[in-house]
């Protein structure tokens, strides 16, 4: 299933069960920039998507940084790039999983420096 037709299927969805896209896992670089900037070993981690951090990102809403906890306790990891406008893709990395998931995905102006 493509992500495109995922997406689409968790908005026609009105049931609050637990839906995942697996991205796959995160590569040797993505790794080793992650834990130069937030000190997080990523190793063995899967990138998932899930119908919450969809319905969430829609609803609310290259730097890496962690931001938080999540409710369960997972730790929030932020990424940013700017082009003219700044987009904002938030992920919580799951232990008891070993995955980092989308939590929501935002855009603002880009600050003018």
């Amino acid at each position: 299933m493509k992500i495109k037709k995922f997406v689409e299927q968790v908005l026609k969805d009105k049931s609050n069960k637990l839906q995942k896209y697996s991205l796959g896992k995160l590569t040797y670089q993505e790794i080793k920039k992650i834990k130069e900037s937030t000190g997080i070993d990523l190793r063995n981690y899967t990138r998932v998507i899930d119908n919450y951090g969809i319905k969430h990102a829609l609803k609310k809403h290259g730097n890496i940084k962690t931001i938080g906890k999540a409710k369960r306790g997972g730790t929030i990891i932020e990424y940013t790039k700017q082009i003219n406008i700044e987009y904002i893709y938030v992920e919580e990395k799951r232990d008891f999983k070993k995955e980092v998931a989308m939590k929501t995905m935002y855009k603002r102006k880009k600050k003018n420096i």
